[in-house]
């Protein structure tokens, strides 16, 4: 159990990164190949805190490039493997989060600065992206559940002043 709210604004994305046309496809754990877009289309234009990064097996296989992070066969890796075997990509930023006319994803920070998180180095290695709303304030669920926390007290008040 993680204590969150059922409508907290979390998006977390593991697994093998792929490219489908144009789009960014992870096939996580059970094998379901699933649209890192489409994950992360709700979270258009709030305010995030947002990460990407590689993400080895575990236990990491330090026998292999990004300790078997990289998916790609030896010399092939677009991003730093052939260079460096223990590169791992890293990013993490805030900021509103939208798309580039080109379709690339983007964060515009608060002093209007717009940055490109980078999700190119994820295709072909295992890794993880988490997105969460900035601007969550715990409505919904909990604060139904604040609200009957006082009906009940109020109610409990009410039999204490009847004895």
């Amino acid at each position: 159990m993680t204590g969150l709210p059922l409508d907290f604004p979390l998006v977390i994305c593991e697994g093998a990164f792929l490219n489908s046309g144009e789009r960014l496809h992870y096939v996580d754990g059970s094998g379901v190949t699933a649209s890192l877009s489409a994950a992360l289309e709700p979270m258009i234009g709030r305010p995030v805190r947002l990460s990407a990064h590689h993400f080895p097996p575990n236990p990491p296989d330090l026998t292999r490039r990004g300790a078997g992070a990289c998916l790609w066969p030896p010399g092939a890796c677009p991003v730093g493997h052939n260079t460096d075997a223990a590169w791992m990509y890293s990013y993490t930023g805030a900021g509103v989060l939208g798309r580039k006319r080109d379709g690339r994803w983007r964060l515009t920070t608060d002093d209007g600065v717009v940055v490109d998180p980078g999700f190119e180095a994820l295709y072909g290695h295992r890794a993880r992206v988490v997105c969460v709303a900035a601007d969550f304030t715990g409505g919904g669920a909990a604060d139904s559940l604040v609200g009957r926390v006082g009906e009940l007290k109020a109610a409990l008040d009410r039999l204490r002043g009847m004895s």
